[in-house]
């Protein structure tokens, strides 16, 4: 599990996951876009 550790790796896992979850769950869209606009938000604020 080292390479799970190596920012890279995490990124492509994250964006498989993403892809994953968008082809599977397309009705997601909707939600998921809200959480990453007040999660985008929340960043701003700091």
């Amino acid at each position: 599990m080292k390479y799970l550790k190596i920012l890279y790796v995490q990124v492509i896992i994250g964006i498989s996951l993403g892809i994953l979850v968008g082809w599977l769950f397309p009705s997601f869209a909707p939600t998921g876009k809200l959480i990453s606009e007040k999660f985008i938000d929340l960043i701003k604020m700091i």
